[in-house]
């Protein structure tokens, strides 16, 4: 769910729905043609990013312009494969993708669930995996730089950023959630 801060607005995934409420109109449907809707985001000019799991897919969701609640393909091609470091977004399997989160840098954290990675999407659209994992409620790495060999996150449920620049990763059914600190660079 997003709510505008003056309330006039809010936007809620239902199943393969996208729906938007206001005071004056109620309900509405943006959108029916998702599969299965994981997170989403309003971006600053009010259009919707949302990670739909089921088709392994980003989308971008038209809110204000002129195709309001048609939507296009930011990222993923459907499939089920591997990720391929340091290729395109768009042309990428993205399994099972569940969560989209704004970089303040640009780009995108994107969270898969049955991938088991957090992927960084750069303003470029070029995928880079951020975090690797492995499926079935395996659990690993607890102190360990994230990009040490081995595998760190299981099914990953969401992925966001708190207000001091840290990642947070919401994992499995086991309750884990992850925190990658954000360390400053010193200035020379």
């Amino acid at each position: 769910v997003c709510v505008k801060d003056d309330e006039s607005l809010a936007f809620f995934a239902s199943g393969s729905d996208m729906k938007k409420w206001t005071p004056s109109g109620g309900v509405e449907t943006l959108n029916a043609s998702f599969n299965e809707l994981g997170t989403f985001i309003v971006d600053p000019h009010g259009d919707i990013i949302a990670a739909d799991r089921g088709a392994n897919k980003v989308y971008f969701l038209d809110v204000t312009g002129g195709k309001a609640g048609s939507r296009n393909v930011l990222f993923g091609d459907g499939n089920t494969n591997s990720v391929v470091e340091g290729t395109l977004a768009k042309t990428n399997s993205l399994y099972g993708v569940r969560s989209v989160w704004p970089f303040p840098t640009g780009g995108y954290l994107l969270a898969t669930h049955e991938g088991s990675q957090l992927l960084y999407v750069d303003p470029a659209g070029i995928i880079h995996v951020f975090v690797n994992g492995s499926y079935g409620g395996f659990h690993s790495g607890d102190g360990e730089w994230f990009h040490s060999p081995g595998f760190k996150i299981s099914e990953a449920r969401a992925a966001s950023m708190d207000s001091k620049g840290n990642i947070l990763i919401t994992e499995n059914d086991l309750g884990y959630v992850r925190r990658i600190d954000f360390v400053r660079l010193p200035h020379e």
